[in-house]
């Protein structure tokens, strides 16, 4: 076997391919003219060398793009909704059809293959101080706002262990077409994270204050609680 002959490019998991979506959103507003809508200072590094990283070469993408890239498939998938989503473990292995009997050992062995990718990636530059996984997952993918995102999903989760749900996997029809997943048709459950996860990105990328980042939060924070 030749490595990567017949071997498809690899990509990111789904939901960090939105957010990433959402930040190219961003970009092209600011390039419209309409950078106001955008948090303060959110336009000038979108023109800076480190944005720039993000969408240039994959080979100079940052080391944590690069080994969550590298990773590929449900073992990317795991390792965001773990660390990033804050998503309990069970409510994660229903989700991406794992056996929650042994996801535990699978995220661990995944951690490790990560850290492992992204030392590579680093090469001899110095690790990130006091840096947890997640912060390196949610600064290295989304640059700009990665922290809020993360504090962001931390407060989701916590509503949701409020109503005693946390732990739970999702239930059917009832509970998929609740909140914001009825504005995506059929798209259950999934649909419902990605777009939450979009809206909180959505949130820390816009003006505080706006209507527009008022709207984010609530619905955000309304869904958690649903």
């Amino acid at each position: 076997h030749v490595r990567g002959a017949g071997r498809r490019p690899a990509r990111l998991p789904a939901i960090p391919a939105l957010l990433t979506a959402v930040r190219t959103t961003a970009a092209d507003w600011s390039a419209a003219g309409r950078g106001r809508l955008l948090a303060p200072g959110l336009p000038q590094w979108l023109s800076s060398p480190e944005a720039s990283r993000l969408t240039g070469s994959p080979r100079a993408h940052p080391p944590a793009l690069r080994a969550l890239r590298d990773l590929g498939g449900t073992d990317a998938a795991l390792l965001w909704l773990a660390e990033v989503e804050a998503l309990p473990l069970p409510t994660a292995a229903h989700r991406l059809g794992l056996d929650p009997a042994t996801v535990r050992t699978e995220l661990d062995r995944v951690r490790t293959l990560f850290r492992e990718r992204w030392r590579r990636a680093l090469g001899d530059a110095p690790e990130p101080e006091a840096a947890g996984l997640a912060a390196v997952l949610a600064d290295g993918v989304l640059g700009w706002g990665g922290l809020d995102y993360l504090e962001r999903r931390r407060r989701t989760a916590e509503a949701r262990a409020g109503t005693g749900r946390a732990g739970e996997p999702p239930r059917g029809e009832p509970e998929e077409r609740t909140g914001l997943s009825r504005l995506l048709r059929g798209g259950g459950m999934f649909a419902t994270a990605l777009l939450l996860s979009a809206l909180a990105l959505g949130a820390s990328l816009m003006a505080p204050g706006g209507s527009g980042a008022d709207s984010f939060t609530a619905r955000d924070d309304t869904a958690a609680t649903r």
